[in-house]
């Protein structure tokens, strides 16, 4: 069998497939992004950690919100990953967008929306993030240096997307007043510490729950999904 801990030699179709049936996972088989292409390896990486971490089994049963678009047209629907994902719901529940990994944002939207230089994203930060979330370590999905920047991006890479939104911007700068103030209540909600809570900041609202954050502006909202306890 596959040594599924060497991720980064992921090359070729076969050495993802035994490190599936090792573990019994049903369901997709990963297609090889093929080439030593950095971002190739980062995007099998990234394919097959997930893979590993949603079929892991769980301590508990939640009702945490997975990444659900919910329509204004309720004949609607569509759906992302359980974690590690985001969603903006925006033009009167009519717009839905669907953000992985928190790799999406335009680089160029994030800098017009924060005042920061021109940063392109690292992907080697998003391996680190699917490792964590592999191992279902939550002490470690729970430290700040982690959660805040990666919550970030999650966000950043469903509502900074196509043409500059100021209604995005605003919510960019809501999150980051929030994780100004709260940041330790997040972490320890993240523990299972304290209790998931909601609080009013900048025009915005926020809730907070084990994994999760919710931010509604006006009429539009972004949830990000950065771990699951839920195993179904």
């Amino acid at each position: 069998m596959a040594n599924c801990k060497v991720i980064y030699a992921l090359y070729c179709d076969d050495l993802i497939k035994d490190c599936i049936e090792e573990r019994n996972l049903p369901g997709t088989m990963f297609s090889c992004v093929g080439g030593r292409n950095m971002i190739g390896k980062y995007v099998t990486h990234a394919a097959v950690l997930l893979a590993l971490f949603a079929a892991a089994p769980a301590n508990a049963q939640t009702n945490q919100p997975r990444c659900t678009c919910e329509f204004a047209d309720s004949s609607w629907h569509a759906y992302g990953t359980k974690a590690a994902c985001a969603v903006y719901m925006h033009d009167g529940k009519k717009t839905c967008e669907v953000e992985f990994a928190g790799v999406s944002a335009n680089p160029n939207l994030v800098s017009k929306a924060t005042g920061q230089p021109i940063v392109q994203y690292d992907f080697g930060y998003a391996i680190g993030y699917f490792e964590v979330l592999a191992k279902r370590d939550i002490t470690r999905l729970a430290d700040p240096k982690l959660f805040v920047p990666q919550i970030k991006a999650l966000m950043r890479g469903a509502y900074f997307r196509g043409e500059y939104n100021d209604r995005a911007a605003t919510m960019d700068k809501i999150l980051v007043s929030f994780f100004d103030k709260y940041t330790q209540q997040v972490s320890d909600v993240f523990l299972g510490k304290a209790s998931a809570f909601k609080t009013e900041i900048s025009g915005g609202q926020v809730e907070v729950g084990r994994g999760y954050i919710t931010l509604d502006y006006a009429s539009d909202r972004v949830t990000a999904v950065y771990f699951s306890l839920d195993p179904a």
